[in-house]
């Protein structure tokens, strides 16, 4: 895969950046969402998520003392599973559900809809196996079932996950699930079922601390025993510019910018100042 392919993605006129992902640490500036995600890990997610980036600039909306630029995405990669975006690929749409669950504050969020649990899991075991490393991950899951007593991929399944996402505001920060059915209601309390959520979709879903959990609605949450009893007392919502409910693979927030996979588009919106 090489740069031809990344040139029959871009469009003919107009703004437009491609990228090899290889070559990312020179691109990105130093301290880019440095607040939520060490520099290495989102250099290796970008390195390993596809072979080449095409942004095509596609919009404007001024709002405020500023301007919301909007990216069309493309991304271009081998046909096996090498890439971590063959497992996006190919996994269906979910509704995304948390935005209606955003505390005030919030600014940094990690949201992804599953379409199928089952398959999901397939393409990340395609995954780990293309990079030499579902051995590893067995193991590790292996070790939770023992010392938990559950296995993550079994009580995955069985609750039929439909979305999970990684909260960030005010210092604080938790996970959500949203199994297909409610579970039973529970206040917090300690969390059965740590070190589960990362396991399961990846290191972009870690948090410092998931040692306790409650359950209200529709909605499992993680996080450390302070942190759930602050993410549930919290009662104004969060407002988002431009936040899709259906027909999601994922959404990222981070304060200026966001990344937003639809059925119809893969986009990329940052807000500047003027």
């Amino acid at each position: 895969v090489g740069i031809t392919e990344a040139l029959e993605k871009a469009p003919a006129r107009g703004d437009v950046v491609i990228f090899r992902n290889d070559a990312i640490a020179n691109l990105l500036p130093k301290d880019f969402l440095s607040k939520y995600i060490s520099r290495k890990q989102l250099v290796g997610f970008i390195k390993g998520y596809s072979e080449w980036t095409v942004m095509h600039l596609s919009a404007t909306e001024a709002a405020g003392r500023g301007v919301y630029l909007t990216y069309d995405v493309r991304t271009v990669q081998p046909d096996d599973f090498s890439k971590s975006a063959q497992v996006f690929e190919n996994q269906g749409y979910g509704e995304s559900k948390v935005a209606n669950m955003l505390p005030q504050g919030t600014t940094y969020v990690v949201d992804q809809p599953v379409a199928s649990m089952e398959s999901l899991l397939e393409a990340r075991r395609k995954n780990l196996d293309a990079r030499s490393s579902l051995n590893k991950w067995n193991n590790v899951c292996s070790q939770l079932a023992r010392s938990t007593g559950t296995d993550p991929v079994k009580w995955a399944m069985e609750i039929d996950i439909k979305e999970v996402a990684k909260v960030q505001w005010k210092g604080e920060e938790v996970v959500l699930i949203r199994p297909a059915k409610p579970l039973v209601s529970h206040n917090v309390r300690y969390n059965p079922h740590r070190g589960f959520v990362n396991t399961l979709f990846g290191e972009g879903f870690a948090i410092a601390n998931d040692s306790h959990a409650a359950c209200i609605g529709n909605w499992l949450i993680m996080g450390s025993e302070d942190a759930v009893k602050h993410f549930l007392a919290s009662e104004v919502k969060q407002k988002l510019h431009y936040w899709p409910a259906k027909g999601v693979k994922a959404i990222v927030l981070a304060d200026d910018c966001q990344l937003t996979w639809t059925r119809s588009e893969l986009r990329f919106d940052v807000y500047r100042t003027y």
